[in-house]
């Protein structure tokens, strides 16, 4: 079988292209970037392809998906302030929807056994990257009723672990956004306040990536997940403010919480996720409670911020 992951470089697809390969997929990764710090040792193994470009061009995404059995299609611009303030609207339209649209209507003429797509939990948020995911959503759903294609959407909550990015990121990828998890590790090593949006108390799903990836390659060999939509969490909640101390904890910061008020596109609500479903279609439960997947990621943001120093001078 020979999996064609779009978007191979990002958090959750080089943790996807990782397990594939540790199973013996034949893997084929597309990204515009590859992160060469964290993922060199990817290009070593004869099972895995990298190809840089674009999902929206034609001729490429063609040929891809014709030497495909199935695709996992993960490929987007992320964010939900940055989708207003700091990315052009249009191309995250183009590449969100439209390229979204041409994966399902390639595989669709091509055969492909199954395209599995990540989507976002269902929050009133008004801002282009959730607007996205939700038509994302629906497109995949209306191939598998009216053109026949086996399509999956796994509706993430707040996804964390080792290489996500945070916006002051430098690993050559053409877009970094904010994330609560990876921000507040990064600035709690370096005993810089973690700045919270509202009061705090807004409460959310945090699910580890290991967990994330199972799920997906469950829903790769699960024929009674086609043509669903499955939230994917824990199916616990944690608040912001809960969340901000138990990262100070572990890290042994000296770091203070500083409130400030809620960016655009985002209200203070509260996300909880029903699991029932992936364990129904699925046989899926995550494993990972919130304290032990922060002490399995913070050591990799430490390295991050030890390299930083060194390259700076700071430990020099």
């Amino acid at each position: 079988m020979k999996i064609l992951v779009t978007g191979s470089s990002g958090f959750i697809g080089s943790h996807i292209v990782d397990k594939l390969l540790e199973k013996n997929y034949k893997t084929i990764g597309v990204d515009l970037w590859f992160n060469r710090a964290d993922l060199s040792y990817q290009l070593r193994n004869p099972n895995f392809e990298f190809v840089k470009g674009s999902i929206l061009d034609e001729t490429l995404m063609k040929n891809l998906i014709s030497d495909c059995d199935a695709i996992v299609h993960l490929a987007a611009i992320l964010g939900t302030s940055e989708t207003i303030e700091k990315y052009d609207i249009i191309k995250v339209i183009e590449t969100n929807i439209l390229g979204t649209a041409k994966i399902l209507k390639w595989a669709s003429q091509n055969g492909v056994e199954k395209v599995i797509i990540p989507s976002v939990p269902d929050v009133p948020w008004l801002n282009p990257y959730r607007i996205s995911k939700s038509t994302m959503e629906k497109f995949a759903l209306l191939y598998n009723r009216y053109y026949k294609l086996n399509t999956v959407v796994l509706k993430l909550a707040n996804v964390y672990g080792p290489r996500e990015r945070w916006p002051e990121a430098d690993f050559g990828a053409p877009y970094n956004y904010q994330k609560v998890v990876p921000t507040f590790i990064i600035n709690a090593l370096k005993d810089k306040p973690l700045l919270i949006y509202g009061d705090g108390e807004q409460r959310a799903d945090y699910v580890y990536i290991n967990d994330v990836v199972e799920a997906f390659l469950k829903a790769l060999h699960s024929e009674e997940a086609v043509g669903h939509v499955i939230p994917i969490g824990n199916g616990k909640t944690t608040s912001v403010n809960e969340l901000a101390d138990m990262i100070i904890r572990l890290t042994g910061s000296r770091s203070l919480k500083k409130y400030s008020s809620m960016r655009k596109g985002e209200i203070s609500l509260s996300i909880y996720v029903d699991t029932s479903l992936a364990k129904e279609l699925l046989k899926f439960k995550a494993e990972t409670d919130l304290r032990e997947g922060l002490e399995r990621t913070i050591p990799y943001y430490r390295r991050k911020v030890f390299l930083e120093e060194v390259k700076s001078g700071v430990l020099a």
